[in-house]
């Protein structure tokens, strides 16, 4: 019992020394040879003993030493996510309040995925983590960050707000999005060019549509600097808001159906 105890301290030095402050059950055999079906024992050994948090079937996290008794400590969320699906990215809510382009905290982790999860969301370590299963032509447009010294794919400024004017109920709905291209906008992050053109990489040109009414709603730009834009739309009305029912007036130059009161981004505090 000794010696498997020694063992387990001991690949869990060889662990914290390679940086590994969450880590795959593969990772840890590549760091020792011994058997698989030992590792695994190890690893067990080392959960039971609240020196690893198991985050799901395969995949671990090392509970540092500040957690104290009650194992109360900050991991960080966006690592975490980046175990719990591949390949991934930080998006949506997430990545909008990353950038600072919201003042609102999202109270779960948005992730980006090719992969299909067996569940749309999940809790870990009192972390709620929704996943977004993207076909792969929409899955692009990151900008690594570094987290612990581990490298986290995060949607860049103008893929998160491509992605929030298509997906608005992913990042607190329509009027977050105006917020996050009014910010992103007057500080000179936004490269409206690059988010037309990721729209359309994305193919669906209602982002376009949403992005010319709300620059425009805003005094962001001229008609004229926006005309442009107008080239690149599709002929249907698409909703403002795709949460709110399909009711208010049509608007022929972004064919657009505004189902919301514009009035709302300056109410809402954009």
């Amino acid at each position: 019992m000794n010696s498997l105890r020694g063992e387990a301290l001991k690949l869990l030095l060889k662990l914290s020394g390679a940086g590994k402050t969450i880590f795959t059950v593969e990772e840890a055999q590549a760091l020792t040879d011994l058997p698989p079906d030992h590792v695994n024992t190890l690893l067990y050994r080392l959960v039971q003993k609240q020196w690893l948090e198991r985050l799901e079937r395969g995949k671990y996290l090392i509970v540092p030493l500040e957690a104290g008794p009650n194992r109360e400590w900050s991991a960080d969320r966006f690592l975490i996510a980046s175990y719990l699906a591949a390949p991934c990215a930080i998006g949506y809510w997430s990545a909008l309040s990353h950038w600072n382009l919201t003042e609102q905290l999202p109270r779960a982790v948005f992730v980006q995925t090719t992969a299909r999860k067996h569940e749309r969301e999940k809790s870990v370590l009192g972390i709620h983590f929704v996943f977004v299963t993207l076909s792969p032509h929409r899955f692009f447009g990151f900008r690594p960050q570094w987290f612990e010294g581990q490298k986290v794919q995060i949607t860049d400024v103008e893929k998160t707000l491509a992605d929030c004017l298509d997906r608005a109920d992913l990042c607190g709905g329509v009027v977050e999005a105006a917020k996050g291209v009014r910010i992103g906008w007057q500080e000179g992050r936004l490269d409206c060019e690059k988010l037309v053109s990721y729209a359309l990489q994305m193919g669906n040109r209602a982002v376009i549509k949403r992005l010319g009414f709300i620059v425009e709603a805003l005094g962001l730009a001229s008609s004229q600097e926006t005309e442009p834009w107008r080239a690149q739309l599709s002929s249907g009305y698409s909703p403002l808001d795709p949460q709110l029912p399909r009711e208010g007036r049509y608007e022929s130059r972004w064919r657009l159906l505004v189902n919301l009161d514009p009035a709302a981004f300056q109410a809402g505090g954009v």
